[in-house]
């Protein structure tokens, strides 16, 4: 635990400029009553009020031991009565052998007259001392409890979003795996093309765990792998449309964000089709906010695929905890489309 006066040089300075501006005080008032000997009253007023600060500074390595919470409250009282008696007393001796050294018989009526008003000012210096010393530590206690629970706070946020990161479908590797494998007797060179897609895909996902935000440039060339590893296994029944706003790719997202809503998009418009669908994805930039829309289209008539909304959660999750809800996902279904909305907060590596 450090000194919460000598730990700060302002403080220090503070302190010290305020046991001064006691000592002014004091020898305004005295002075009207002995005015044939300003200096020598000026320098017992500054000398013994100086003292008495560095008295109190010293006793604090005693007095941060005196705990209500772990007294009792006569010990509690006890002990503060005792180190009071201890203060007064020592520093009583030291100003009355001063005043004998320096003053002598010369300010006879002087050193009466301040005997009574150094024991109140040594019993109110005491009590605010110990009435500061208390505040600060509590408030320093309070602090540090704050700072405990925001690290605390953070490393739970972080633990979350990489769990959320991390729960992609592990349907998708299976799959993935075996289409190349049927790949590799039909077109051995395509195969090997997908394999290093689907390793590069995973390397991406893996050190994603590492980082909250990618670029939308990097975000979409590894989204791209995974469509044309898709494609494998659903060939010419995926249409995919990039539109990209001029600019927009130096921009930060969530990363994986893209590929958790290309895989929604996948699994309840593509599979059940039988016929081509669209994916269109688009960016905008508009009023310092990012927008991001995909789009699928789907048929109708087909039986839809019941999906437990654990990919739109996790998205909706990430974005309210990296975001503060600054962040916002739309969802919308029309006659034979589904609309995914992202408005983020525009960020940069630069801002």
């Amino acid at each position: 635990m450090e000194h919460p006066i000598l730990k700060d040089r302002n403080r220090m300075l503070i302190y010290f400029s305020l046991w001064i501006a006691v000592a002014v005080f004091q020898f305004v008032f005295l002075r009207a009553d002995f005015p044939s000997h300003p200096f020598l009253i000026g320098f017992s007023s500054l000398f013994q009020n100086l003292f008495l600060g560095t008295i109190l500074l010293s006793g604090w390595y005693g007095l941060r031991y005196l705990r209500w919470e772990t007294q009792k409250p006569i010990q509690f009282i006890a002990n503060h009565l005792m180190y009071m008696v201890i203060f007064s007393f020592l520093w009583i001796t030291i100003c009355n052998i001063f005043d004998r050294i320096v003053l002598d018989d010369i300010l006879l009526d002087y050193k009466i007259r301040i005997r009574p008003l150094r024991n109140i000012l040594c019993l109110f210096s005491y009590l605010l001392f110990v009435a500061f010393m208390y505040l600060d530590s509590y408030y320093t206690s309070f602090q540090e409890k704050m700072d405990n629970e925001r690290r605390l706070q953070e490393i739970v946020k972080e633990a979350e979003l990489n769990l959320l990161k991390t729960q992609m479908n592990p349907h998708f590797i299976f799959n993935s795996l075996n289409s190349i494998s049927s790949l590799t007797l039909l077109n051995p060179e395509k195969a090997q093309e997908m394999i290093i897609r689907l390793s590069d895909f995973l390397r991406y996902t893996v050190s994603s765990t590492k980082i909250q935000k990618v670029t939308l440039k990097k975000e979409l060339e590894m989204c791209k792998a995974y469509l044309d590893i898709e494609k494998i296994r659903f060939g010419n029944k995926i249409i995919l449309q990039i539109k990209e706003s001029e600019g927009t790719e130096d921009y930060l997202i969530p990363a994986m964000i893209l590929q958790t809503l290309f895989e929604n998009a996948l699994k309840h418009g593509i599979y059940n089709s039988l016929k081509p669908e669209t994916l269109f994805f688009s960016t905008d930039l508009v009023d310092n906010r990012l927008l991001i829309k995909i789009e699928n289209t789907f048929d109708p008539e087909s039986q839809i695929k019941k999906g437990t909304g654990t990919g739109l959660k996790n998205v909706r999750d990430r974005l309210d905890l990296l975001y503060d809800k600054n962040a916002l996902m739309d969802t919308e279904i029309l006659e034979n489309c589904f609309k995914v909305t992202l408005n983020l907060p525009a960020q940069t590596h630069e801002n």
